[in-house]
């Protein structure tokens, strides 16, 4: 066989690639180690220098983002499902309002695993994007690409809100679990039963805070935010709102009493606005008082005529309801408020 001299060009090409490889196989074992809590065998320096190398002497930012996005979805598959998923947990009816009451130590343990597990994924994504930080925000802006810390923080809530634990037949998400047990405690604190707000501020706190830095790519610019959870968890509420006052309102108006009407209506609406205030801010909280006047006052106008409700006593409801959407302190209402 005659002998081929190889061109130059492929023979640069060749070398290129050779390097490009030894260096992605040198970043990869080093972030493997960083990402498990293992003692690297390079310093940070270095690491850096060699991600450097790629991104920036060799021009292959594409293979770096690749790699680290792809190292960091792995990570957090393998973590995920270590979390303490008990069997009570998966067991329970997941759509009954009731169905965390009897779960609550189980969820304590969640709750508590799932922050430790936010910590520290926060942690290594931010030594990460440290060590990847020749990969300049307009590679990503340029690429219609999430940064590395949104690409991991955006791994983080598709598991919390997709990846399935089974048992038996049955199966859930975590997102499903601390759902019904924020929807239950909202539940019994309209109702005034006991309830531990503290642990059900750091749950809404927590949901607030993974639905933080939504990568707003051009792909998921108009639907970003509809899927994050605590978007998810808000909509479930507004949902149990509405239902929840229906059947107040129907209650209320089967002992036909108008005054009593109104003082229940007025109540609500403080209650409602202080309780959604604290815990899940003023935004929420003007939701859920829009949606409570328009059950207990806006589609019970004709019900209210019927009880010989005059027009000033509607417009005072109204404006009740109003006042606090306006960041007003509501009045004490008491019976000889009402004219009628």
């Amino acid at each position: 066989m005659p002998y081929q001299k190889v061109k130059p060009q492929r023979r640069l090409e060749v070398l290129h690639d050779t390097k490009v490889a030894r260096e992605l196989e040198i970043l990869e074992r080093e972030l493997k180690l960083r990402l498990q809590h293992r003692p690297s065998t390079l310093s940070f320096e270095e690491t850096y220098r060699s991600a450097y190398r790629v991104a920036i002497l060799f021009r292959e930012k594409k293979k770096l983002y690749e790699l680290v996005v792809t190292l960091i979805d792995e990570y957090m598959n393998a973590r995920f499902p270590t979390l303490p998923m008990r069997d009570r947990l998966l067991q329970a009816p997941i759509e009954e309002m009731g169905a965390a009451r009897d779960v609550e130590s189980d969820v304590t343990e969640l709750l508590e695993a799932l922050e430790n597990l936010w910590k520290d994924l926060s942690i290594q994504l931010s030594v990460v994007r440290d060590l990847c930080m020749a990969l300049e925000s307009c590679y990503y802006d340029d690429n219609n690409l999430p940064s590395v810390y949104d690409a991991g923080c955006t791994t983080f809530r598709r598991l919390f809100q997709q990846h399935l634990f089974p048992i038996g037949v049955n199966s859930t998400t975590v997102q499903n679990v601390i759902m019904v047990f924020i929807r239950n405690e909202f539940h019994r604190d309209r109702i005034y039963d006991l309830v531990d707000h503290e642990r059900l501020r750091s749950s809404i706190q927590f949901l607030k805070t993974i639905s933080e830095n939504v990568a707003k790519n051009k792909v998921s610019k108009n639907t970003a935010e509809e899927d994050t959870p605590f978007a998810a968890v808000e909509a479930r509420l507004l949902h149990d709102c509405q239902r929840f006052y229906q059947e107040e309102a129907e209650a209320w108006l089967h002992h036909g009493r108008l005054d009593s009407y109104c003082h229940q209506a007025v109540r609500r609406l403080q209650d409602e606005w202080e309780r959604c205030k604290a815990l899940l801010g003023e935004p929420s909280a003007g939701k859920m008082v829009k949606l409570v006047g328009d059950e207990v006052i806006r589609r019970r106008l004709d019900d209210l005529k019927q009880l010989e409700a005059r027009d000033d006593v509607l417009t005072w409801l109204q404006d009740e309801e109003s006042r606090l959407l306006s960041y007003s302190t509501i009045r004490d209402a008491s019976k000889d408020d009402i004219r009628y």
